[in-house]
């Protein structure tokens, strides 16, 4: 592996490669529905090998071409990771995703927890704490500022 040094064309097929990619994961969820079947992994299946077939049967080194198999890299990616996800998480137990810990799960946080934690700040002198009355519970989330 060497590193190279930056100019603004390399930059630029990066960037497309990154655009074709996540449109054709976009682009992959959109044709799986289209598709007139009434089995969902069949649609999806189908989907993956049309993106694999796209990755591998387009040729030629510039930009477009590229990008071109960045989408059905894409595709064939977001696919398989939707039949990976309908087929093995049934199967085991306790699987939890990504997207399920950040949506659905959140750590209860007592007032009472709150307040001794604001309560040590004030000991250490770190600044004034004002107490929490907000009930038994508060989620905690990344978008959850108090204020």
């Amino acid at each position: 592996m060497k590193v190279q040094n930056f100019s603004a064309k390399k930059a630029g097929n990066v960037v497309a490669q990154a655009g074709g990619l996540v449109g054709g994961m976009l682009l992959s969820n959109g044709a799986t529905e289209a598709i007139p079947l009434s089995n969902k992994m069949y649609r999806q299946a189908i989907v993956l090998a049309a993106g694999v077939a796209v990755a591998t049967l387009v040729g030629g080194e510039d930009t477009m071409a590229k990008t071109v198999r960045s989408v059905g890299l894409g595709m064939a990616a977001q696919q398989a990771k939707e039949l990976v996800k309908g087929t093995a998480a049934p199967h085991l137990p306790n699987v939890k995703f990504i997207k399920d810990s950040f949506e659905q799960q959140s750590l209860p946080a007592s007032a009472e927890a709150l307040n001794r934690a604001l309560a040590g700040r004030k000991r250490r002198g770190l600044g004034n704490a004002t107490p929490f009355k907000l009930g038994n519970a508060v989620p905690l989330n990344p978008t959850f500022i108090p204020g």
